[in-house]
C-alpha cells in the first residue's frame, strides 16, 4: 500500500495503466517485500515542459574566469523567480510505490543564501544525497516533496525556493542565477566541463546519458 506521510503535495492524476499499478501494487505489503534496486536522478529544475534555460556554465567547481576548475556544480538561468525541485525515480518493479522523500530547508551558506533538498529513503528515512540551489531562498508553502518509482523513470517537479534578487550583501557573486551543485551522490556526469548553451526539458532530463543529471542507486 502507498502510504502518505508527512508530505503535503502529490500528483493530481495518472495514467491509467499507472493507476492500475497501484490498485494491483496495493495487494502487496510493501515494508516485507523482496530487497529490489532502486535508482534516482535529480537534474536542473526546469519547472514546466515548455521551459527553457539557459546554461550560465556546464559542470564546474568555480566558474569565474581564469580561475575555472572542474567539479559537479551547474550554473544556470531561471526564466523565471521560481526554482523547482526535479527528478526521477525507477525500481525493478511493475507497479508504482514510494521511493524517497525530498525534505527541503533554508541551508544558508557563510556568504551566500541557499536552499538544500535532501533526498531519503522513503522506508527507512536514510539520507541518500542532497542538492543545494545557491542564490535561492525556500519557497514557502514547500517543505517535502514526494517521489514515487515505476519500471521506467517516473518524474516528479515541484517549487523548491525563489531566485534571491537582490543576493545578500555579503555574497560575493554577482548576476541572478542558480548555482546546483550535489553531495552524496553515487555518479555526476563532469565530462562537459566547461559547457554553455540551451538547456530544454528533454535536454536536462536525459536519463539514458546522464547529461545534466545526479544519479544514486540502492537496494532495498
Amino acid at each position: 500500500m502507498i502510504i502518505a506521510r508527512r508530505v503535503p503535495y502529490f500528483p493530481l492524476a495518472l495514467l491509467a495503466s499507472i493507476i492500475l499499478g497501484l490498485v494491483m501494487g496495493s495487494a502487496f505489503p510493501q515494508r516485507t517485500q523482496a530487497a529490489n534496486n532502486w535508482y534516482l536522478w535529480a537534474h536542473i529544475p526546469v519547472g514546466a515542459s515548455s521551459q527553457t534555460v539557459y546554461m550560465n556554465c556546464g559542470w564546474h567547481g568555480r566558474c569565474d574566469t581564469p580561475n575555472e576548475t572542474a567539479g559537479n556544480a551547474l550554473d544556470w538561468d531561471e526564466t523565471d523567480e521560481y526554482v523547482y525541485f526535479a527528478g526521477a525515480a525507477q525500481w525493478d518493479n511493475w507497479y508504482v510505490t514510494n521511493a524517497a522523500y525530498v525534505e527541503l530547508s533554508y541551508s544558508p551558506t557563510a556568504t551566500c543564501s541557499r536552499t538544500r533538498a535532501a533526498i531519503y529513503n522513503w522506508y527507512t528515512d536514510t539520507l541518500l544525497a542532497t542538492e543545494y540551489f545557491t542564490h535561492t531562498w525556500q519557497y514557502s508553502g514547500y517543505y517535502y516533496i514526494q517521489m514515487y518509482a515505476y519500471s521506467t523513470p517516473y518524474g516528479v517537479r515541484s517549487g523548491a525556493g525563489v531566485v534571491t534578487n537582490p543576493e545578500l550583501s555579503t555574497c560575493p557573486w554577482t548576476g541572478t542565477h542558480v548555482h546546483t551543485d550535489g553531495t552524496g551522490f553515487d555518479a555526476t556526469n563532469t565530462s562537459s566541463f566547461p559547457s554553455w548553451g540551451t538547456c530544454n526539458w528533454h535536454h536536462c532530463e536525459d536519463y539514458s546519458n546522464g547529461t545534466w543529471v545526479y544519479y544514486e542507486d540502492w537496494t532495498y
